[in-house]
């Protein structure tokens, strides 16, 4: 059951870090990485235009076209910008960089919304950024930035991100590896170990001190090794026909921790119960105890007993409410029964285990 939960405990894990990744750096990143590198664009447009706006405006006004190209040309110089110019109301090149290009007509839509908008305007357009803004009445600047080096930067922060997740996924998974290995990898293991050697008849008990769920398990296995050497059950170092049949019953406990669980010896009586099975069955450890289930248990669940009983080493399984209840009875080294363990589906995490005490 541990290792099962380790493997899920890791799968979450690295799914989770995953989803919440690809998150992180798919929708918001990436979209914070482009605007920031399109509002420091769109300043730079801005504090150019402001720095030229007036003498542009003196040089439509005066009709200095000598004035006009200077200024032109001074813009042209700044970084990333590809052409600048200045459009009538009807659409035509007053001024351009490009000689060639003067008195044409810019019948497109982004030098139409340029001009017609009336004020200032950023469009972005599949060659680069318009940005436009009226000097006069009658005309209106246009300058048109290259996108290149904006595109290249955001291609540059993705690969920068895909490297940043990857180290941050490997960290976690990492991380997630350690704790669960630490957590319930290696206890499982230790405890499987001890169990096999208590059943081999050459373990004791376990000292180990936890508070946590294995601590809990280590202290129900403790007390019924603790039961059975008092009773004298273990006879110069070899585990006893009982010892060895509890220790079956403890093992299928132990496995099943996170269920109600109810050990059953093979007179019939109830020899462990924990919180869970108890508050399955709405009564108290120990009014449970010691008893026999005909005493204790319900009809419902004294008919699963007796299934698993007529096919033994089998598991009889049914529904009682809204709970799985199974009881299977197991088998020791010999081949023979040695009890009847009844688990009831629970979703409650361990919890703490009633012992039968010596008597």
């Amino acid at each position: 059951m541990f290792k099962q939960t380790a493997s899920k405990i890791l799968l979450f894990t690295s799914l989770t870090t995953a989803l919440v990744l690809m998150y992180f750096f798919s929708f918001e990143l990436a979209p914070l990485n482009e605007r920031l590198l399109k509002k420091n664009l769109y300043g730079k447009i801005k504090t150019v235009s402001l720095l030229e706006e007036p003498k542009l405006a003196q040089a439509v006004r005066s009709k200095d076209d000598v004035a006009l190209i200077s200024e032109i040309e001074n813009i042209k110089k700044v970084e990333d910008i590809k052409s600048v110019y200045i459009l009538s109301s009807d659409y035509k090149a007053v001024v351009h960089d490009n000689v060639s290009s003067w008195g044409k007509i810019f019948d497109d839509k982004y030098s139409k919304q340029a001009v017609d908008a009336k004020r200032e305007k950023v469009q972005s357009q599949p060659d680069g950024y318009l940005y436009s803004v009226p000097l006069v009445s009658s005309v209106t600047l246009c300058i048109l930035f290259d996108n290149q080096r904006i595109n290249d930067q955001l291609a540059s922060a993705k690969i920068n991100s895909l490297y940043a997740a990857a180290a941050i996924f490997v960290v976690v998974i990492a991380l997630g590896y350690f704790f669960t290995r630490e957590s319930v990898s290696k206890p499982f293991m230790e405890l499987e170990g001890k169990l096999n050697s208590v059943l081999l008849g050459s373990g004791g008990r376990i000292n180990v001190k936890r508070n946590d769920e294995f601590g809990k398990i280590y202290g129900i296995l403790n007390s019924l090794i603790l039961k059975f050497e008092g009773s004298g059950s273990r006879q110069s170092g070899e585990a006893g026909a009982e010892y060895k049949n509890l220790l079956v019953l403890a093992n299928i406990a132990v496995k099943n921790a996170g269920f109600g669980v109810l050990l059953i010896d093979p007179a019939n009586k109830i020899i462990l119960v924990n919180e869970l099975a108890a508050e399955f069955f709405k009564k108290q450890p120990a009014d449970m105890l010691c008893r026999h289930i005909l005493d204790v248990l319900d009809a419902a669940v004294i008919s699963l007993i007796q299934k698993a009983g007529l096919s033994v080493g089998t598991k009889s399984e049914g529904s009682i409410g809204a709970r799985k209840v199974s009881a299977v009875t197991a088998l020791n080294t010999s081949g023979e029964s040695c009890g009847t363990a009844v688990l009831i589906d629970m979703p409650s995490p361990v919890t703490n285990i009633s012992k039968l005490e010596d008597k």
